[in-house]
């Protein structure tokens, strides 16, 4: 049954990014209410990775200050209520609670790279639940980012930015174990030619790589399937004759699937830091940055 005018006004067509705020305070209970009507949403086999932190005191909302960009320090001060969207990415452990058929939590924890994108697909869903409730039940929202940092791979030339690298990370052949070249000890990129082959989309990085990689080998793979998630990618590999290019850090070798290091030339990606050159650098995004580092760190 379709909602009335008026309430697809309150949520959706009228509804606009709230930049100031009265200091009316916000019930805990219609603050209640509000994740109650959110948790509803739907997410991916019933997932829920979601997790919110409510911040109402003037003390609470202090410890966040350093974290924001200048811009939206004045709109937090000035609201009764801020709420830290936040993911949870070991959220299979409550798999066997919230999802009907077994095996789906000791599915997630064998995937990192499932799992991840999973979460993070899944709790931006919850973010936005979160608002069309609140909206729906009479407040209004002031959605922001604003953490002055981020993880990628090195960019192209950016005046404006710095690249931290922090590690490097081969890209391997993945094929199941039926594949011709399963057995293969290394495999060189220029072998590839015409091979049936699922990639990531042409505009991810990585596939730009890979591309040039090719390119360099002379070859030109016959790419019959994008995905833009490397975790189905695999499960694509296992059950098919299509080969993937896949990072060593996401997937690993098994009884239906190998994982073959590639060469000539070996494709190889540098994730990091990238920092705003100039940009005043606060206690708790240096102390981001050192958790980052330390989890790197772990990889090489």
């Amino acid at each position: 049954m379709r909602i009335s005018d008026a309430s697809l006004d309150q949520i959706f067509h009228k509804a606009r990014t709230a930049n100031g705020f009265t200091d009316k305070p916000v019930p805990a209970a219609l603050l209640q209410e509000v994740y109650d009507l959110a948790r509803m949403g739907p997410t991916s086999m019933n997932c829920q990775p979601t997790r919110y932190v409510f911040l109402t005191t003037p003390q609470a909302k202090e410890r966040l200050m350093p974290a924001l960009m200048p811009g939206n320090v004045d709109k937090t001060k000035s609201a009764p209520v801020t709420v830290i969207v936040a993911t949870d990415t070991r959220f299979y452990e409550h798999m066997p609670v919230v999802w009907h058929n077994p095996g789906a939590k000791e599915m997630f924890e064998g995937n990192a790279a499932l799992a991840g994108g999973t979460a993070t697909r899944n709790s931006t869903l919850g973010g936005a639940y979160f608002m069309v409730a609140a909206r729906a039940l009479g407040l209004d929202c002031g959605p922001m980012s604003g953490v002055d940092l981020a993880v990628s791979y090195r960019p192209e030339d950016q005046p404006r930015l710095w690249f931290e690298p922090l590690y490097n990370e081969a890209l391997h052949l993945v094929v199941s174990a039926s594949h011709p070249l399963a057995r293969r000890r290394r495999v060189r990129m220029g072998e590839l030619h015409q091979q049936r082959m699922v990639l990531l989309p042409r505009q991810f990085l990585t596939r730009q790589m890979l591309d040039d990689c090719f390119e360099a080998a002379g070859s030109q793979p016959q790419v019959v399937a994008e995905l833009n998630s490397v975790g189905p990618m695999i499960e694509l590999i296992r059950q098919t004759e299509l080969a993937g290019i896949i990072p060593e850090t996401a997937v690993t070798a098994g009884p239906d699937l190998s994982v073959i290091p590639l060469e000539e030339p070996r494709p190889m990606r540098t994730p990091g830091l990238l920092w705003t050159k100039g940009a005043t650098r606060s206690p708790v995004i240096k102390h981001m940055a050192d958790i980052i580092r330390r989890k790197a760190g772990s990889r090489r």
